[in-house]
Formats: structure tokens, C-alpha cells, sequence
């Protein structure tokens, strides 16, 4: 089954400090794993099928952590049958409980095809809201999902049946109203009217012969500071015969979100002695200024693609480009990136966010070595780049799927994956921890 814990707190060398404040009185409370009676979702095959992102969905400082699927698993006597999964809410408080909040948020129970769970006001009315893009990893096209907050109320499901293929989704304003629209990695666009009503626009090379968006994973960001967004594209897929080969892709975009032009920026690590774009699998991208030189910069996450007797999912990498202005981009990954431990699964949940308190974005690796669970990655920014934090305290926790940190004050808690006896569950820890 799945269900939600509290593992032991276990010795660092991140730096645990005290305990946390109050919760919920509805939850379970503990520092050694819970009894077998907290909420569950149900068996799941793999845990990289599984999505985490957190929002507040309430207003306030409440935080909350979205659990979603794109493949999910039931059984029947010798069948085996896939069916869209559950999409899960939790509270998290800042004793390190956990308390199910999927009916108070989401009005019921839901379940969709998603791979990037998306959280933005839509509304502008100061409360996160959920959009899910439709995703399935057979090549299914599947239907997309929103949910708008009401104050005082559960937010309310939109449903957009348009089928689309998002393995990586963004949010942006791409017509300038002011109101965040989503656009998929395909270039399709939810064009938002500011009430948390979509629109839907297709895209394809016949729409703007040249300038064909279609990869895996998409970012975006000013990157030349002209007061417009661009997208980063991430393992460009285009037939040869039909349009520009190149992994990673800056488009300028017109108010319509069709692309105008297009910057190639260098190749993934794994392309750099290929002739071919076969070897490299570019699962997302970042955005941020790591340099703090004014111009935005881009990080890569790529894996191997599979192939027979292939270790690609011990073969993760992160690849930092710097902006250096008129649209060049350097490749400072080999100097840039000191300590990051290439054995890995490459993160499909990895974030920027400052974990030491210092006003820089730092990067946070949240996936796991397959050899030995221990491979979940802080790095701090230098100002240059990243250099790893010895981190023995989430080693130990042997997360085998993403693993997010979550801040409460000044302290870190993580909520994390992980297999016990085929099964994934979610593990969440007290926020105790700093990052030094």
C-alpha cells in the first residue's frame, strides 16, 4: 500500500536544530514510523511515475504537497491493469505531521494523467491554484485539469478536454495580460482569461514552417532583458526532413505564443561526442541569474535514452549555461558543477531555491542512486556555480524517488519516496535542519 509516515530522525552532518511548533490535531504525530492506519493511495509499480510539487492553497502560510501520476497500477487476479491514479493533497505542519486534505482542497476524490503538476495564482485572488496538464508515457494523448480556488470553499475543477501529449509544461504570460497562461512542451497553450477559464491552442511546424516547439521539457525566462518571455525547449524533437535539429532551443515568442525565432544553445553533456541527438534524453530545465551578472542562465537535466544492457538510469546529468549576452550561451558545467555525483537518476524534481539563507538560488537534486539510495543533492551557489554539501542526513533517509526540502521558518523538513516491499510510500521528517 501507500501511505504517509514519519521516519526516525536520524544524526546529520546537515545541522538539526530543535523541534517544530504545533499541527493538527487530526494527524499523526511521531518520531518513529506511524501503525499502519494513515491514509493511503494505493500500489504504485514505479516511483519516478509519481510527481510532488507544494503549494498554498488556503492563503496562507499553509503549506500543502500535491502527489500526482502519469502511470498507476491495479491488480486483479492475473491482470494487470493501468488506470489514471490519484491525485493526493496533504497538509503538512510544522511538527512533521501530515494531515489529508485532498476533499477540503479538491472538493473529492480525483484522478488524472499528469507528469508536471503546475501551481500558479490563475486568478489573482492571493491562493495557489492546480493545473495538471494531460500526460501518459505510451504515447496516449490525454486530457488536462484545473483547479481554481473559491475562498472559503474547495477549489473548483475545470475540466480541458483537449488531449495533449505534456511531458514538461510551463507557466507564463504569453499574450501580456497579465494573467498566467500554461504552454506544454509541445507548444500547445492554455491561454488563462484571469478567472481560471482556458482557452486552448495547438501548435505544430505547419503553423510557423521553421520554428517547430516539440521536446520533452520546457522553461522559460527574459533571457536578453527585453521585457518579453522566451522559452527554453529541451530535447528538441523535430524530423530532419521537416525542420532545424538541435537539443536545446531558446524561442522568442509574438503575443499569440508562436515562436519568431529561435537561439541553439550548446548541446547536452551526453551529445558531446555523438554526431547524432539519439544519445540524450533532456527530462527539464531551470531557469535562473546563477552568476548574478543580470542575464539569465539555464540548467539542463538529461539522462541516457534506454537502450539494451544500458545503466541510463545511473547516468543523470545537470549541464549549467551561462548567458553571455547577443544569445550565447557557455557551457561551464565541467568547471561549474563541483562534487555532483553523476551515478544517479537525473532529478525530475529538482528546484532553485536558497537553502543556506544567503540570497542565492541554490540546487536541489531530489533523486536517488539506484546502487544505493543515497544520492539526494544540495548544492550551494558560489556565485559561480554549484558545489555539493556533504549531506549524510538525506543519504540515510535511502529515498528511492523524488525527494522534496520543505521550509518552515528557518528550519528544513524533507518529504521523500520510497520503496518498502514493492510498495511506494511518502515519508515526511519534522523540519529540524539547516543547511550550512
Amino acid at each position: 500500500m501507500f501511505r504517509v509516515v514519519i521516519p526516525a530522525i536520524l544524526a546529520v552532518a546537515l545541522t538539526a536544530c530543535g523541534g517544530g511548533g504545533g499541527g493538527s490535531s487530526n494527524s499523526t504525530s511521531s518520531d518513529a514510523p506511524t501503525s499502519d492506519t494513515s491514509p493511503r493511495l494505493g500500489a504504485i509499480l514505479q516511483a519516478n511515475d509519481t510527481a510532488m510539487v507544494t503549494g498554498r492553497f488556503k492563503g496562507d502560510q499553509t503549506q500543502y504537497l500535491v502527489v500526482a501520476h502519469y502511470k498507476f497500477f491495479t491488480v486483479r487476479p492475473g491482470v494487470l491493469d493501468t488506470e489514471p491514479g490519484p491525485v493526493k493533497v496533504y497538509q503538512l505542519n510544522d511538527d512533521g505531521t501530515i494531515l489529508d486534505s485532498t476533499t477540503e482542497i479538491l472538493g473529492g476524490a480525483v484522478s488524472v494523467r499528469t507528469n508536471v503538476p503546475l501551481v500558479a495564482d490563475f486568478n489573482r485572488d492571493g491562493i495557489d491554484d492546480l493545473f495538471l496538464p494531460g500526460f501518459s508515457d505510451t504515447q496516449d494523448f490525454e486530457p488536462s485539469v484545473a483547479f481554481i480556488s473559491r475562498p472559503g470553499r474547495s477549489h473548483v475543477r475545470v475540466d480541458l478536454p483537449d488531449p495533449v501529449y505534456a511531458h514538461g509544461a510551463v507557466v507564463i504570460d504569453v499574450n501580456y495580460d497579465g494573467y498566467p497562461d500554461v504552454m506544454s512542451s509541445w507548444g500547445e497553450v492554455w491561454l488563462n482569461d484571469g478567472t481560471g477559464s482556458f482557452s486552448f491552442r495547438s501548435h505544430s511546424y505547419r503553423d510557423v514552417p521553421g520554428f517547430w516547439i516539440h521536446g520533452s521539457g520546457v522553461c522559460a525566462g527574459d533571457f536578453y532583458n527585453t521585457g518579453r518571455t522566451q522559452v527554453v525547449l529541451v530535447d528538441q524533437m523535430v524530423d530532419s526532413n521537416i525542420g532545424p535539429i538541435a537539443d536545446t532551443v531558446i524561442f522568442e515568442l509574438d503575443n499569440a505564443g508562436l515562436p519568431t525565432a529561435h537561439h541553439f544553445l550548446p548541446v547536452p553533456i551526453l551529445d558531446r561526442n555523438s554526431t547524432t541527438d539519439e544519445k540524450s534524453h533532456d527530462v527539464t530545465c531551470l531557469v535562473s541569474d546563477i552568476n548574478n551578472d543580470g542575464k539569465l542562465d539555464v540548467i539542463v537535466f538529461s539522462r541516457p535514452l534506454p537502450a539494451p544492457g544500458s545503466l541510463w538510469s545511473n547516468q543523470g546529468r545537470v549541464q549549467l549555461l551561462i548567458n553571455r549576452g547577443a544569445w550565447q550561451f557557455e557551457d561551464v558545467t565541467d568547471q561549474s558543477l563541483i562534487g555532483y555525483n553523476t551515478n544517479v537518476m537525473v532529478s525530475y524534481t529538482a528546484k532553485l531555491v536558497d537553502l543556506n539563507g544567503d540570497s542565492k538560488l541554490d540546487l536541489w537534486c531530489g533523486y536517488f542512486d539506484f546502487d544505493t539510495g543515497k544520492a539526494n543533492q544540495a548544492l550551494l551557489n558560489n556565485g559561480n556555480g554549484f558545489t555539493k554539501v556533504q549531506t549524510q542526513l538525506i543519504d540515510s533517509f535511502s529515498a528511492s524517488g523524488g525527494m522534496l526540502p520543505i521550509k518552515f521558518g528557518n528550519k528544513w523538513a524533507f518529504v521523500f519516496m520510497k520503496m518498502t516491499n514493492g510498495t511506494s510510500q511518502i515519508y515526511f521528517t519534522k523540519p529540524l535542519y539547516t543547511f550550512n
